[in-house]
């Protein structure tokens, strides 16, 4: 099974990591000043109000669907792109939304809200049927960060082998904790001290360490892994021509266990020695293959986007 940040009932897991897709290579994406990136709604031209637009709130759902796909590096570059322009760049420094909508237009504070709350740090309350989820979605390369807002408080800080979390709630709640990691094999995991049972998932260049607490409203996390941390494997881009034969080859990877091809991108394909063999089929355009991997004993995800081109029918 493929691990999400957060389940959605619109799409499958491996849907959610395709469709995201679509906004790298089919819509304009404009590289910022102070970092990240900002994607425009659509490439109809000339602009039009509400057709053609580079509008805040529009972007923040676009990185809250890239942090529920689970792919955390892509999804923190739009929302970093689309925060530090309107924080410094635009006309009214701070505001949350764009110059369109005037400088008192508020609609983008509820986004840019969720996307923080529910997809960076990944807090999902259930209180009425007495759950709490918490799915952090950090990027790759950080080391530590913390939120505090009037119903929780989380923190992380990440050492050479023990990835550390706190969670406090106001309410007593089941909890359930889905934490990142980027280790070949976890040694232990404690909660307030306490060893605890869990459970390890495939996710996107990484693997999520699964906990269960029953009426918790305080949680001191420590995952303690037997290696260093290995490297987040962010998606790879491939261009080739319809009949070429390609080898994919995932690094560090002890066995590959599946392969999702929905697109039909391979005629035919066969796995020998953790090596994917195949002829790229005529179905040009751009595609996701997604390869479900062991990596020592941690399962993962790794992403492939492939860009099948046609010369003849193109030139």
């Amino acid at each position: 099974s493929i691990f999400l940040p957060v389940e959605s009932g619109l799409t499958t897991p491996m849907q959610s990591i395709e469709s995201v897709y679509y906004s790298e290579w089919a819509l304009q994406n404009d590289r910022m000043p102070a970092g990240g990136r900002r994607v425009w709604t659509s490439n109809w031209v000339p602009g039009t109000w509400s057709v053609r637009e580079l509008w805040p709130g529009d972007n923040y759902a676009l990185s809250l669907a890239y942090f529920k796909a689970g792919l955390a590096d892509d999804a923190w570059d739009i929302m970093r792109g689309t925060f530090m322009h309107n924080a410094f760049n635009e006309v009214s420094p701070g505001n949350l939304g764009g110059r369109q909508g005037g400088i008192d237009f508020g609609d983008c504070v509820h986004p840019f809200s969720r996307t923080l709350i529910t997809g960076l740090f990944g807090y999902q309350p259930d209180y009425p049927n007495g759950r709490v989820v918490i799915t952090p979605t950090f990027p790759s390369a950080w080391d530590h960060a913390s939120i505090e807002i009037p119903d929780v408080k989380i923190s992380f800080k990440q050492s050479e082998k023990i990835y550390k979390y706190t969670v406090e709630l106001t309410q007593v709640a089941d909890l359930e904790l889905n934490l990142p990691v980027r280790s070949q094999s976890v040694k232990r995991v404690k909660v307030n001290g306490k060893t605890v049972s869990w459970k390890m998932l495939p996710a996107v260049g990484r693997s999520i360490v699964q906990i269960q607490l029953p009426s918790f409203t305080k949680a001191a996390i420590s995952i303690e892994t037997v290696n260093k941390d290995i490297p987040f494997f962010a998606p790879v881009f491939i261009e080739k021509n319809i009949g070429d034969n390609v080898q994919l080859n995932p690094e560090s990877v002890d066995l590959i266990i599946g392969v999702d091809d929905p697109q039909g991108v391979f005629k035919n394909r066969k796995i020998q020695k953790n090596i994917l063999y195949g002829e790229l089929s005529s179905n040009k355009g751009y595609h996701t293959v997604v390869f479900h991997v062991i990596s020592g004993t941690a399962k993962q995800l790794r992403v492939y986007r492939i860009r099948i081109k046609d010369p003849r029918g193109d030139s």
